[in-house]
């Protein structure tokens, strides 16, 4: 944690039925989550893990301390937008309460499984493509500068106080991620959960 910024607030999501932690690994694997997400700032309060009955039925973080466990009932996404949700309102939160909050978080399958029209869908489609343009435009207006090879956390950060680690390998929380970025959020994404697993960045 040599040189790390702890004025950057750090928040750990983690999408655990996306990826999962062996059964009696827990501790190790939530260590190195941590670890990870430490290189970027002061991570703030407990990782939140999400995951549905059936996922974390087959894990266990008894007596795990650092974790905050959120079963998201049983259906295949609900996880998912579990996560999202608490995504998008700890970055609207934490930027003073502002911003848009109709944002309504679904994911393909749920669609599909719901059955929504044709112009729903379409609608849908528009707001990922409106949110997804926004954090590009946001991230082209941050500071430019030419970093140096060992400078690859500021290279991420470029100035931003606050970071949101997502632990997950899953497309379908793109929306909820871009919308955290256009709310000054610089998020980072872990998408693997083995020792050497780096973060790409948003």
């Amino acid at each position: 944690r040599a040189g790390v910024d702890d004025d950057v607030r750090v928040r750990v999501f983690w999408d655990a039925d996306n990826l999962r932690a062996r059964l009696g690994d827990e501790a190790t694997t939530l260590a190195r989550v941590v670890r990870a997400a430490s290189a970027f700032g002061r991570v703030d309060g407990d990782v939140a893990a999400f995951g549905n009955g059936t996922t974390l039925g087959r894990t266990s973080f008894d007596g795990v301390g650092g974790v905050d466990v959120r079963v998201c009932g049983d259906e295949e996404d609900d996880a998912d937008v579990a996560l999202a949700e608490a995504l998008m309102e700890w970055a609207r939160r934490e930027a003073g309460g502002e911003g848009e909050g109709d944002v309504v978080f679904t994911t393909k399958r749920r669609r599909v499984k719901d059955g929504v029209s044709e112009e729903e869908e379409a609608r849908a489609v528009k707001m990922a493509g409106r949110w997804a343009e926004r954090a590009r435009g946001g991230r082209e207006a941050l500071p430019k500068r030419t970093y140096a090879r060992d400078e690859t956390v500021e290279s991420i950060i470029r100035g931003r106080s606050r970071v949101a680690v997502v632990v997950t390998s899953d497309n379908d929380l793109k929306l909820a991620m871009d919308y955290a970025c256009c709310h000054g959020v610089a998020v980072v994404v872990l998408g693997n959960l083995s020792p050497n697993a780096t973060g790409g960045k948003s």
